[in-house]
């Protein structure tokens, strides 16, 4: 019997047993246990353990072989957003970057254009000349925030204040970082493309931004592979001369362009690693 087969047969049996453990009838999906369902007031909301958790289902943890992890969805259709907690088989692997352990893959894993990366987004950017922890780039995927397509957001909810981003490779991080901390009269966002960037935590990983320019011109020429993208602009993380407005790049044609930073753009987290 194959690795996979065994592997697969344990899910299986570990989950029906958990699921008898809950009081309900068996697995939402063949190989996974759903429960704690709970709404919350945003998709930014941080998912946080429930009361009423059992002994077994806390020894699931990050050093464990197979371990849980939280998983986001649309409430049914009905709008608002909720969080299950849920065991995934997916073989446990450590990322060296962010603060969590990884679903997906190990930071220091070989990777490919188009491979999922540790943050579970696909790998668009790849740059082994450049430093550790900047060798490589992924996107989230469309459903980051919760929804079945990328938001459309304003870049910052300080919409007139200048901020000093870069434009080029490896600027989107520190960018994103300054639209949240950056001195006064510039007023650090508190909504908008860059909040909800920084506030994803795909794979566990807490480092997404807001790509800067180029980076977002890289992810536009990969945007198949990355998939899920809107034929309409999405946001950079550069500041434009112009202090009420930023860069955007159109996905339709990959036209770039400026606008007034309280217009509604398409977002994308990426990340670096």
């Amino acid at each position: 019997m194959s690795l996979r087969v065994i592997t697969v047969l344990l899910g299986t049996m570990v989950a029906l047993i958990g699921a008898a453990a809950l009081g309900i009838g068996g697995p939402a999906k063949a190989d996974q246990v759903w429960y704690q369902s709970y709404e919350r007031t945003s998709p930014t909301e941080v998912c946080t353990a429930q009361p009423g958790e059992t002994s077994w289902q806390s020894t699931w943890g990050p050093d464990a072989s197979w371990h849980p992890s939280w998983e986001m969805w649309a409430n049914g259709g009905r709008g608002g957003w909720t969080c299950g907690r849920a065991i995934t088989w997916a073989r446990d692997t450590v990322s060296t970057t962010g603060s969590s352990t990884s679903p997906c893959a190990s930071a220091s894993d070989t990777f490919t254009i188009g491979d999922t990366g540790p943050g579970c987004g696909i790998v668009f950017y790849k740059d082994l000349t450049q430093p550790a922890g900047k060798q490589y780039m992924e996107a989230a995927p469309n459903t980051w925030s919760g929804g079945v397509s990328d938001p459309t957001l304003a870049w910052c909810s300080d919409t007139t204040n200048a901020v000093s981003t870069s434009t080029a490779i490896g600027t989107g991080s520190a960018n994103t970082t300054a639209m949240l901390t950056d001195a006064a009269p510039f007023v650090a966002c508190s909504s908008g493309a860059g909040f909800a960037a920084r506030a994803y935590s795909g794979g566990g990983q807490h480092d997404w931004f807001l790509p800067s320019t180029d980076e977002l011109n890289v992810l536009y020429g990969q945007k198949t592979l990355a998939g899920g993208f809107a034929d309409n602009s999405y946001w950079s993380s550069s500041q434009y001369s112009v202090a009420s407005g930023a860069n955007y790049q159109l996905f339709a044609n990959g036209d770039p362009g400026a606008m007034s930073k309280g217009a509604m753009n398409n977002v994308r987290p990426v990340r670096a690693f």
